[in-house]
């Protein structure tokens, strides 16, 4: 049998070329275009960072101050996780945070993670309006089946903290 070196190379290369181009075709096309349109139609939200892997898709937001929680985010997320085709969905948010933020972000996390351990949500608004009121901050919390997201605001300053509930009380801070 006699194989010829060259149309063997080129048939290979065509094909990787075929298969390569469908999947990075496919990736742009039915999730990148429609997870960035899904983000430049959100109000008070511009898109930083974009990456799409094939098991998971990482965003990275930034907000204005007029940016809601419960009327800007929870709508979006659950936008994406529809879009998402079975990915899991990171978001991510740019603060522009300063030292009484931080401080008050430190002061009230214990008292939040203390009551995802113990199951008691409803001390979470409590324990976030307490250490804001301390430092004038406006505030905003939310929360679904997966986080609690928690906002501090204070003049064109901003923190965001998403707190993922897990399984037997597990919790990890992220933001």
């Amino acid at each position: 049998m006699n194989i010829r070196v060259l149309p063997a190379v080129l048939s290979l290369l065509v094909t990787l070329i075929v298969l390569f181009g469908g999947y990075f075709a496919y990736q742009w096309f039915a999730i990148e275009k429609p997870v960035k349109r899904a983000i430049h139609a959100t109000p008070h939200v511009t898109l930083k960072e974009l990456r799409v892997d094939p098991d998971r898709i990482e965003i990275r937001l930034s907000a204005d101050e007029k940016f809601s929680l419960a009327a800007d985010y929870l709508p979006l997320r659950k936008k994406l996780d529809s879009l998402a085709a079975g990915r899991e969905v990171s978001i991510q948010f740019a603060d522009r945070t300063d030292p009484v933020l931080e401080e008050a972000w430190n002061r009230m996390a214990f008292g939040i993670t203390e009551a995802v351990v113990q199951r008691q949500y409803t001390r979470i608004p409590k324990t976030v309006e307490a250490a804001a009121k301390n430092a004038d901050l406006r505030h905003e919390v939310a929360m679904d089946e997966q986080f609690i997201y928690v906002a501090l605001y204070r003049g064109d300053h901003s923190l965001y903290r998403l707190i993922p509930v897990k399984g037997e009380g597990e919790v990890k801070a992220s933001g």
